[in-house]
């Protein structure tokens, strides 16, 4: 590790400062079913800040025990190995006794040490461009343990000074967790709003079928770049499935498309595009409300496109209603497939939506609207904690900033 440390911090590879009688090491090959009666353990997708007790697995005791050297108890350290690399957790004193999966490895740290300032050593940026250096593949990254042992981290070698450097760092994990929680809370409040909205709406207005009012266009533009095609930026499935809205803040890749395809598929705003096709059928019909007009855009593969009737319907109406309970019901029930799912054309046509004024749908945009502005700017908040967190560490975690110590 290249950095300057103060003279009296140190440098020590995780090996180094865990326990003698618990090594770093990974869990359970093969967990079996779950047994409610037996151990909970922790699968790589488990760990990323608090770990949620009620949602664990539980393994039987007898597999348990055939991998009792991988036992985790209170104030241990449970490492990501695999697909969210460096993820971690510390397992909370109600989880008295767990196991670990083969995607997660044991930090268990020795008592002269503060496994707090441990943990979050192991965000330090420093580290993590270490931890990356060494672990392997692209689309699916992992580490092996003897990598994840040789890893070095500073070490303020003052208990005091750790304790804290973990403090202070905590008070912005706090700070960061109770506005997820506000977040969570929020998100809930606009669908238990959507719901009560669109209920009201369909005992008062007739429900029409989609292509009634609304143009619909599964797009068939694949990401390669053909020479004797138009350069575009493509639209693909990633960028709806993660963003309510389609705006130029995204990073659009690049591919190219005919002249035909452009024609026919270029985004325009107040567009819809949905979700088509996905590895599970609750993935499907995910829609993006395109919020603003954005230059030579192009709606890609496992997409639909919905161009709403200008004269009847409003895409940010339709944006909303997709996220009812009765519209996921219904293209749940419509997805076919076994190991994939997709949407037929016909799904998208004959579904069934409420057809109010178009006043009527301004004021329930204006409404829903405000509630997404509540929960963005929260967003925008906790977004803004973290880039100070990010650089308190650089500067804490470092030594580079002394702590005063009382």
């Amino acid at each position: 590790m290249k950095q300057k440390l103060p003279q009296d911090w140190t440098i020590s590879t995780l090996s180094e400062i865990v326990k003698e009688d618990k090594p770093i090491v990974y869990g359970i090959v093969q967990a079996g079913p779950h047994d409610d009666n037996g151990v909970p353990y922790l699968k790589s997708s488990d760990v990323g800040g608090e770990i949620n007790i009620a949602t664990l697995q539980k393994t039987s005791k007898i597999i348990h025990n055939k991998f009792k050297r991988a036992e985790v108890n209170p104030g241990d350290i449970v490492f990501s190995l695999r697909g969210n690399i460096g993820e971690k957790s510390i397992v909370p004193k109600e989880l008295t006794i767990a196991n670990l999966t083969q995607g997660t490895a044991r930090i268990s740290v020795k008592d002269n040490l503060d496994f707090k300032y441990v943990y979050y050593q192991l965000e330090n940026p420093y580290v993590i461009e270490n931890i990356l250096k060494v672990s392997k593949g692209s689309t699916f990254r992992e580490i092996s343990l003897q990598a994840l042992r040789n890893i070095q981290i500073p070490i303020a070698n003052s208990y005091k000074e750790q304790q804290k450097i973990a403090k202070i760092l905590s008070t912005w994990d706090a700070a960061i967790e109770k506005l997820k929680q506000l977040v969570v809370n929020k998100k809930k409040r606009k669908c238990g709003l959507i719901e009560k909205l669109f209920f009201n709406i369909r005992k008062k207005f007739k429900t029409v079928n989609l292509d009634s009012i609304g143009e619909i266009l599964p797009s068939n533009v694949d990401k390669k770049i053909n020479d004797v095609e138009t350069e575009v930026r493509l639209c693909n499935y990633v960028d709806v499935y993660k963003n309510n809205k389609i705006t130029n803040k995204i990073e659009f890749m690049v591919a190219s498309a005919s002249e035909q395809e452009i024609k026919k598929f270029k985004v325009l705003k107040d567009d819809l595009i949905i979700t088509k096709d996905s590895e599970t059928a609750k993935d499907i019909a995910i829609p993006a409300y395109v919020s603003e007009d954005i230059e030579n855009l192009v709606c890609g593969y496992h997409l639909t496109l919905v161009r709403p009737d200008s004269k009847k319907l409003f895409g940010h109406f339709l944006y909303y209603y997709f996220l009812t309970e009765r519209s996921r019901y219904y293209f749940f029930t419509m997805a076919n497939g076994a190991i994939r799912f997709g949407l037929s054309v016909d799904a998208f046509k004959e579904a069934s939506i409420p057809l109010p004024d178009l006043d009527t749908q301004k004021k329930i945009i204006s409404v829903l609207n405000e509630c997404e502005e509540e929960i963005e700017s929260t967003l925008r908040i906790i977004n803004l904690l973290k880039t100070q967190k990010k650089g308190l560490m650089q500067q804490l975690l470092t030594g580079k900033k002394r702590v005063i110590i009382e």
